[in-house]
């Protein structure tokens, strides 16, 4: 994973919150932003 995406877990963690049904269905923070970092492409210069 690019740098940029890496430090972008400890960055966000503390602005993202779950709706009811994605806590109730037992993902993290963690996990829902790891498969929106993965799912975007990252941004070529």
């Amino acid at each position: 994973m690019p740098k940029v995406k890496s430090a972008s877990l400890p960055v966000l963690r503390h602005r993202v919150t779950l709706t009811p049904e994605v806590s109730i269905s037992g993902q993290t923070v963690d996990q829902v932003l790891d498969s929106v970092l993965r799912s975007a492409a990252a941004p070529r210069a």
